[in-house]
């Protein structure tokens, strides 16, 4: 299988552009070796001829009379391969015909499209996975981020020198006869036992179908642990290729599938070390590849798939792109929680989940990291008796803060997107526009707390007020629209706890940085702190202050 694809301009013996599907990458002596080759064969004419250097094989094939088309691979060639570089030298030649530099991305979007091996798989799944469904999750989640609604597959995922299409369809979907044009492309089936589909006679049925009018591999992948050993009945009972990994990161479950369904001898831990693979849809911004905090509390109708509520607890948040397809994926699956509280917590991606249902509403929390998933359920699970409270009407644009509803305020004191701690001292920054506010209990309960504060307050001042949960939750509004700041008050006996990593600057600003940080395990005091790395007591305070607005710390208690 062609691995690699590179343009040498001959007269500087230099690669001017190239794509592969593999992360080694390709020597200047590699290079230097095949050129060798080549000039042996005074190779003249545009035709296409194979090489072989250290154990890999080559094509090349010139497409104007400096450019030569190099094509690498590591295993023998074939004459399918042979096809693919007549193929890319044909429209290469075009392409280039007459530029002095070849454009790099043409070049690219050639090469994936006709070097990489188009797979299609289709899964027969449950089209509303449970929270514990991991192989569900992961094939829901790669329609969210490849599916294309208009279409029956997705659009290619490119893993290593495969372009995979994927497709899911329920039981019922399998017709006995007569089988549309879609389903006679598809290379691999694949059944996801679960407790939606785990009914012998049901999977026996789609078996039978699929082999009256396939000869393609049929797989069986049990959706949890929970469900390996029932699969491996069905692997014998059957006679089906069994994928025993469970996992609900799609990537995961493709790069499994692929050895058996008999694409690649690759297993599945050798290609994440020798294959490029995609990034995931979520982790392509700064935001998301390492997610902290609250990102997102939607309120989604299972029966419309549309999200009766939303708040975004960032004012740029990632999700505000992905939102539809979230909101349409959320609608999706169902709550299947042994939890006392009813709330179901599953991860894809970057995210955490947190979700319970009632009335055919779903009440879903977005977060990232979670200290305490306990504290979550806990909290969790009271909301939908607050949203039930008053039902807030339906928002056109949730980023407009000034469009809050009441039940904003008990969201963020019920679940704040960060913690108040005590000490924090409240001042006011600017007085805000209140007439525009929609929702005049919202507008007079802001107003009221704002000019309560006086520079002097602190958190635990306002804890003692009368209504203090929204106080709380008006507070963390009123931060969020910019009108108040919260400035911490840090004390000998607090203990601080690293929570990230420190910027290069400010081991230049704090010369006695690289012995601190070293030092804060979570136990130690400030003043403890101080003495043990011999550092002024004023200083230490001075410096941790700086460390948590930076977020590289917090503060225990």
């Amino acid at each position: 299988m062609l691995e690699t694809a590179m343009l040498c301009d001959l007269r500087s013996a230099k690669i001017v552009a190239q794509h592969t599907f593999l992360r080694e990458k390709v020597s200047p002596s590699f290079i230097q070796d095949i050129l060798e080759k080549f000039y042996e064969l005074e190779i003249s004419d545009s035709s296409c001829h194979q090489i072989t250097v250290e154990d890999r094989n080559a094509i090349v094939c010139r497409i104007t009379p400096n450019l030569l088309l190099i094509g690498l691979s590591s295993l023998q060639i074939s004459e399918d391969e042979l096809q693919i570089m007549k193929q890319m030298r044909s429209e290469l030649t075009s392409v280039y015909h007459g530029l002095s530099r070849p454009r790099d991305d043409d070049f690219r979007s050639i090469v994936d499209r006709i070097m990489r091996k188009r797979i299609t798989i289709c899964f027969l799944s449950s089209l509303h996975p449970l929270s514990s469904d991991s192989t569900g999750i992961a094939i829901q989640e790669a329609i969210l981020d490849y599916g294309d609604e208009s279409q029956f597959l997705t659009r290619p995922i490119p893993i290593g020198p495969f372009a995979i299409h994927i497709a899911r369809i329920s039981p019922e979907e399998v017709p006995e006869k007569s089988w549309p044009d879609h389903l006679h492309d598809v290379l691999t089936f694949i059944i996801v036992l679960s407790k939606e589909l785990d009914d012998a006679a049901v999977i026996n049925e789609i078996v039978s179908r699929i082999r009256s009018n396939s000869k393609v591999p049929i797989l069986i992948v049990p959706s949890s642990n929970e469900f390996l050993e029932r699969a491996r009945k069905f692997e014998m009972d059957l006679n089906l290729d069994l994928c025993d990994s469970v996992s609900p990161d799609p990537i995961d479950l493709l790069l499994s599938v692929l050895p058996i369904a008999g694409f690649t001898d690759i297993h599945e831990e050798l290609a994440k070390k020798v294959w490029i693979l995609p990034k995931r849809k979520q982790s392509q911004t700064d935001e998301t590849t390492k997610a902290v905090g609250h990102q997102a509390f939607f309120v989604v109708n299972r029966l419309t798939g549309r999200a009766e509520y939303s708040y975004y607890y960032k004012d740029q948040s990632h999700l505000l792109s992905l939102a539809p397809n979230l909101v349409a994926a959320i609608s999706m699956f169902r709550i299947n929680s042994s939890d006392p509280t009813g709330t179901a917590v599953l991860r894809m991606g970057n995210f955490n989940y947190a979700m319970i249902e009632k009335d055919d509403l779903i009440f879903t929390l977005v977060t990232g990291e979670l200290d305490d998933i306990e504290l979550i359920r806990g909290k969790f699970a009271h909301l939908p008796e607050l949203y039930f409270e008053e039902p807030p009407p339906p928002i056109e644009d949730p980023t407009n803060l000034y469009k809050s509803p009441p039940f904003t305020l008990k969201l963020l004191a019920t679940i704040p997107p960060m913690n108040l701690i005590e000490r924090f001292r409240l001042v006011r920054v600017k007085e805000l526009d209140w007439e525009q506010f929609a929702d005049p209990l919202v507008q007079s309960f802001l107003k009221m707390v704002y000019q309560s504060i006086d520079g002097k307050k602190t958190i635990a001042d306002f804890l003692q007020v009368s209504q203090s949960g929204l106080v709380i939750g008006a507070i963390h509004l009123l931060l969020r629209l910019g009108a108040i700041d919260a400035q911490l008050k840090v004390f000998p006996d607090d203990i601080p706890l690293l929570t990230g990593d420190a910027p290069e600057n400010l081991y230049s600003l704090y010369s006695h940085l690289s012995r601190i940080l070293p030092k804060i395990d979570g136990k130690k005091t400030i003043a403890e702190l101080a003495k043990e790395v011999g550092v002024d007591q004023q200083v230490l305070l001075t410096v941790l202050t700086d460390l948590y607005k930076k977020g590289v710390i917090r503060f225990i208690g």
